[in-house]
């Protein structure tokens, strides 16, 4: 696959390298959303698609409301912004050529002219290319990764039975990846090309992995009783693990390939569950279920500095980190079902997302830190996709008959 290079030309010294300086200057309130104007030139339909997937996934990253995406014949950057309206703060402007692709952006205040991006080669998929620009623009305007190119696993359950499937971002490019005649299960990303799941292929509860290039499928946890909910670490060659080799449930650091190294919990009569790493591999928030109550426990991956974190609720369970480090996602028990909620660990703010659902659970953050995919149930019993952003608190379906997300990192 040929390399995208991304050149980009700053045309005032006062716009330094750091992109945040930028989203400052337009707004300072991640929830306030910037409003956008889009003039693509091209009447092709490759310019046309193009335009409409740059405006849903500049859309989509919940940091930008585009009022109007069109495509011109011929386009005078310079002269559109003249005429641009009073509400407009944000001008993207661009042509896609043979061999590279042109793109300005303006802003209607301060210094009009941001900088230009040159994207070379130009792929052959228009939607693809919209993404890669997409991500670029989200990048250095708001300082969010972008997620146009990210995938998502999930459990599908359309064929009467659950396969494992993955999924672009915004729902595109479907497709089964593994569909066997047991239950398999909790999918979750090691790497963009291997995979870890739980697999009843013998009957019990076993952790197997996949090379998505090949299709390769390895066991490689198979202890006496419970092997689940694999965490792994940033390094990729670790993870936390539960397992009950000893009777009770506790939680285990295990090599990638199966090995085990610790064990880092040791209770006896409580019940452990949901271990998940954080992003600087140093810290382990798991799940303890002590005389009826479920809390949220922190430990280091040698079983040391064991606290319980200071959240409320009977139920508290599924905690997963954003990958900034900076909040902790998880489902609370609420009165009529269940909740996403998230703790920032810097304040000890905690905000509940879900509030016009009645049932919602197994969150998975994207890599931005912002957005959100979920599993929700409704009063029917059937399960969606759903995901959320944790500023605007806006939501899209992304796929029905699913559940047991995860994003790719």
């Amino acid at each position: 696959m040929r390399k995208i290079i991304i050149l980009l030309f700053f045309c005032f010294l006062n716009i330094s390298i750091g992109y945040s300086r930028v989203f400052i200057q337009i707004t300072g309130n991640p929830a306030e959303k910037i409003s956008t104007e889009i003039i693509i030139q091209g009447t092709d339909n490759y310019s046309k698609v193009f335009t409409h997937i740059l405006k849903q996934d500049l859309l989509y990253s919940d940091s930008f409301s585009v009022l109007k995406a069109q495509t011109k014949a011929d386009v005078n950057s310079e002269s559109l912004f003249k005429k641009l309206a009073p509400d407009i703060k944000i001008l993207i402007t661009g042509k896609i050529l043979q061999k590279y692709a042109d793109i300005k952006i303006y802003k209607s205040t301060g210094q009009k002219y941001v900088y230009n991006l040159t994207f070379t080669p130009v792929v052959n998929n228009p939607v693809r290319m919209a993404h890669i620009v997409s991500d670029s623009i989200i990048y250095h305007l708001t300082g969010f990764p972008g997620i146009a190119l990210t995938k998502i696993l999930y459990i599908s359950k359309n064929s009467g039975k659950k396969s494992i499937n993955v999924c672009d971002y915004d729902g595109r490019n479907d497709r089964t990846i593994f569909a066997p005649d047991f239950l398999v299960n909790f999918p979750r990303w090691i790497s963009n090309n291997k995979i870890i799941y739980l697999s009843y292929r013998t009957g019990f509860p076993f952790l197997e992995t996949m090379n998505l290039m090949t299709g390769t499928t390895k066991t490689v946890l198979a202890q006496p009783g419970i092997n689940a909910e694999p965490s792994i670490f940033p390094n990729k060659k670790e993870m936390a693990v539960v397992l009950s080799r000893t009777g009770n449930s506790e939680i285990y650091i295990v090599g990638i390939n199966g090995k085990i190294i610790r064990r880092i919990t040791n209770f006896s009569s409580y019940v452990v569950a949901s271990p998940t790493v954080s992003p600087n591999g140093k810290e382990i928030v798991f799940v303890l279920t002590k005389d009826g109550v479920t809390k949220l426990w922190e430990i280091d991956p040698y079983g040391f500095g064991l606290h319980q974190l200071p959240i409320s609720g009977y139920y508290v369970t599924s905690p997963v980190w954003s990958p900034n480090g900076d909040y902790l996602a998880y489902v609370t028990g609420i009165s009529d079902g269940m909740a996403i909620q998230i703790y920032d660990f810097k304040t000890g703010y905690i905000k509940t997302l879900t509030n016009s659902f009645s049932w919602s659970e197994s969150p998975s953050w994207a890599p931005d830190s912002r957005h959100i995919v979920f599993t929700r149930r409704n009063r029917n019993y059937q399960d969606s996709l759903w995901i959320v952003d944790i500023y605007t608190e806006d939501m899209r379906l992304l796929k029905n008959n699913a559940d047991e997300p995860c994003w790719s990192k």
